[in-house]
């Protein structure tokens, strides 16, 4: 008798935390399941994001090797036109990428006041500090070509800047305007800062000192009409860009 009132009780207990549990489940179990389903769909949407990311960064990077190949055996008016398709085709670094080869056609095609431009565009769009002085540096470049000079020295002032990532390239780049200007004061102030600053890389200090030099020859006192002509001034090796 013991005994089956034992199993009664037992199932008893039981029936009554199964009724517990169902209750429970009743209460929380939606909450639960809404809240498993969220989690799967968030980590199954982004792994078909992921897969979708990667397939795109794959046809970018196909899209734009080929259009360098493409470019390479065409006229420079062709690629002109083809990096500036394959602009409205890509996204992100692809893009800024397509927009530097486009800025570079331009500037084989002769055109070097639109391929500053395309150069300004890259640096306007560009979020890294380093691409946009990059791009901006060659617009300055492109518009000393263009004999845009006002402009390329208003936009290398911002770039000779000591926290800058150009700051060396852009001090001479910038000195070497300053004298096509006829400004001669601060162009030797410019190159001051270069020559008067360790770490100068040594072949631009070098360069540097050559035209501080020439000022302390009286360089300053030479006619209006035999300065360093705008298109002359470009000839000037700068080397690589550096900072």
């Amino acid at each position: 008798m013991a005994e089956e009132s034992d199993i009664i009780f037992r199932e008893v207990d039981e029936d009554v935390r199964r009724a517990q549990m169902l209750a429970l489940w009743r209460k929380h179990g939606l909450s639960f399941v809404l809240a498993v389903v969220f989690i799967i769909a968030i980590v199954v949407g982004w792994q078909l994001w992921t897969n979708m990311r990667e397939s795109a960064l794959r046809d970018a990077s196909d899209l734009f090797a080929t259009s360098i190949e493409k470019a390479a055996q065409q006229a420079p008016e062709q690629a002109v036109a083809s990096f500036a398709e394959l602009t409205k085709d890509l996204d992100g670094g692809y893009e800024l990428m397509a927009g530097l080869q486009h800025g570079s056609a331009l500037l084989a095609a002769n055109n070097p006041a639109e391929a500053a431009l395309a150069y300004d565009q890259v640096a306007q769009k560009a979020s890294d500090r380093h691409v946009q002085a990059f791009a901006a540096y060659l617009a300055a470049s492109a518009k000393l070509k263009a004999g845009q000079l006002d402009e390329a020295e208003a936009q290398l002032q911002a770039l000779a800047m000591p926290d800058q990532p150009l700051y060396y390239s852009a001090s001479e780049l910038l000195a070497i305007i300053q004298i096509n200007l006829n400004d001669l004061d601060a162009a030797r102030s410019t190159l001051a800062s270069l020559t008067e600053d360790p770490a100068t890389p040594p072949a631009m200090a070098a360069r540097a000192s050559e035209l501080s030099a020439l000022f302390d020859m009286g360089a300053d006192e030479t006619p209006a009409d035999q300065q360093v002509p705008a298109d002359r001034g470009t000839e000037i090796d700068t080397g690589s860009p550096v900072q």
